[in-house]
């Protein structure tokens, strides 16, 4: 027993030398995100806003490129494995016909998202339609994991009716091989871009590799050694499939209905706020929540009841257009108070 003291307080001693590390890790980075920031908002607005909107239209014009290449590259998998899925007679390979179909499906639905972004009229959508891609993603998943249940309940009544027999040839090793191949590139290529879509558009890439790679083991085991290795190999790929787009479909949901931003990201606003101007005197309210991918700021700011109409506006004006340019900041609300009196929003005080 005593023994075991000296053990425990090892332990102990190694938990806290942990935490610390982590409480300075995660300080220097807050400490380094908004060393960028001072940067950022230093640079001239002019030439903040012209290369934003650039990086916005380059970023928009590889994801719409992306997304054909991926439908075209989908719709030549499909004919390819519905061929090997007719010779074979393997529903593992019958699943990825439908992972293929499902990869098209979504392909699409992103490219006419993205598009749909880009043709934007001002007048009937004053702040854009950027929601329209988290929506784009929630679609994709709910497809996703209604076709991979059906292909699951079909693969389920293969064994119960035993209607087994998959046959694996050379060209179904060559179909799955290249088109795990074609896979990784995408999937590479996509990761790299890192915008919503592309990593949508990753995500499907990374799950053909996954999902071929099964398919065929479980096909070629069911073929030589065990006939329900077939629908094992379905029923993980479908699995999979589920799984990963349920998971996505969660990180999706919070971003339409309006999630709060993490510690950090407020942590960078109210820094920007409070280090502004002299005459904000300090912060009643700070609110940043999503706006599907990007965040909406409201700040509730407190001036001197003596302060010019002209004076307050123009402080608070600069401190919109200065948090706007923000990263990931669709936009921003300043109201100017004279006295704290809290969040004086209606709908506020429905969730007290």
């Amino acid at each position: 027993m005593f023994a075991s003291l000296p053990c425990w307080r090892a332990i102990e001693r190694s938990r806290n030398n942990h935490a610390i590390k982590e409480f300075y890790s995660y300080q220097k980075y807050i400490e380094e995100r908004r060393r960028e920031d001072e940067e950022l908002l230093r640079t001239d607005h002019a030439i903040h806003m012209e290369e934003t909107t650039a990086k916005e239209e380059r970023n928009q014009k590889i994801d719409a490129y992306l997304a054909k290449i991926t439908i075209t590259i989908n719709v030549v998998m499909i004919i390819a494995k519905a061929t090997a899925a007719y010779f074979s007679h393997s529903i593992s390979v019958v699943s990825t016909v439908v992972d293929s179909v499902m990869d098209v499906t979504s392909g699409v639905v992103i490219w006419g998202a993205v598009r749909a972004i880009d043709k934007t009229n001002s007048y009937d959508y004053p702040v854009g339609r950027s929601r329209l891609e988290p929506l784009a993603v929630l679609v994709v998943a709910i497809v996703m994991v209604i076709a991979n249940l059906i292909v699951i309940g079909e693969s389920a009544l293969s064994i119960v009716n035993h209607t087994l027999d998959p046959f694996v040839d050379l060209k179904t090793l060559i179909i799955l091989s290249v088109g795990a191949f074609l896979k990784m590139v995408l999937f590479v290529i996509c990761k790299k871009h890192n915008t919503v879509s592309s990593n949508v558009l990753a995500q499907d890439q990374r799950n053909d590799v996954a999902t071929n790679l099964v398919a065929l083991a479980g096909a070629y085991i069911g073929h030589r050694f065990w006939v329900y290795a077939d629908s094992i190999g379905a029923f993980l790929v479908c699995g999979f499939i589920v799984i990963s787009w349920v998971l996505t479909a969660s990180e999706q949901i919070p971003l339409l209905v309006g999630k709060s931003a993490s510690p950090e990201f407020i942590s960078r606003i109210t820094n920007i706020a409070v280090n502004h101007d002299a005459r904000v005197k300090a912060l009643d309210t700070v609110y940043v929540y999503h706006m599907g991918a990007n965040y909406l700021v409201e700040l509730h700011v407190l001036m001197d009841e003596d302060l010019s109409l002209r004076d307050a506006h123009d402080v608070s004006e600069e401190l919109q257009v200065k948090i706007e340019r923000m990263p990931y900041v669709d936009r921003a609300f300043v109201h100017v108070d004279y006295k704290m009196d809290g969040d004086e929003h209606l709908s506020a005080k429905k969730y007290k």
